[in-house]
């Protein structure tokens, strides 16, 4: 019975030091640094917003790097009450996600759209990826749309890009997609 004691309090402690490890920011870098690290990878995200990977959504086509407030009138009633993320971290932004019949959407404290995630497991399977893809989309239809991927399993795909990625969630028994997402880097977080 000792031993067990001993051993949850050892498993306690190291939980406790990897959260505040993960919520510990680096004390060298002051906020000012921070802020015009945070504003360069923005201005990134927008020049990569214009490239052809995108979500659409009722009409409206979601990109990483866009700026939300362009695109929330379009999207329609959220489904869900907007979650707050606050930071844990000096420096570290606030993000909100964003819940919707068919998608969800994160921004950042700077407006900017750092996630979108729509699956089989929405209500409405209505968002198309590119144009082209949609939930229930044959594998192969998705490599010759967008090429052979960066990583491959049995149940994803990743397409890897500067700023973000696009993972597609697979279904190998009925050969086809059931869920993409785009996700930004981790300095879009930042």
């Amino acid at each position: 019975m000792k031993i067990r004691r001993v051993l949850a309090a050892v498993m306690t402690a190291a939980m406790m030091m990897s959260v505040m490890t993960a919520c510990s920011s680096d004390e060298d870098k002051k906020a000012d640094d921070k802020g015009t690290e945070k504003s360069e990878v923005t201005e990134k995200a927008k020049e990569e917003s214009s490239a052809d990977n995108y979500i659409e959504y009722n009409g409206v086509k979601l990109r990483i790097g866009g700026k939300f407030a362009d695109v929330k009138d379009g999207l329609g009633e959220t489904s869900a009450p907007d979650e707050t993320i606050t930071p844990c971290g000096e420096g570290d932004q606030m993000e909100i996600y964003h819940h919707y019949a068919g998608i969800s959407v994160m921004e950042n404290s700077e407006g900017v759209i750092i996630y979108v995630d729509t699956a089989d497991y929405y209500e409405d399977h209505s968002a198309v990826l590119n144009g082209k893809i949609t939930i229930g989309s044959p594998i192969d239809d998705v490599k010759e749309a967008l090429s052979e991927p960066d990583d491959e399993g049995e149940y994803y795909m990743t397409y890897q890009f500067d700023l973000y990625s696009l993972d597609l969630s697979l279904d190998p028994e009925a050969g086809a997609v059931i869920g993409f997402t785009f996700n930004g880097a981790p300095s879009l977080y930042i």
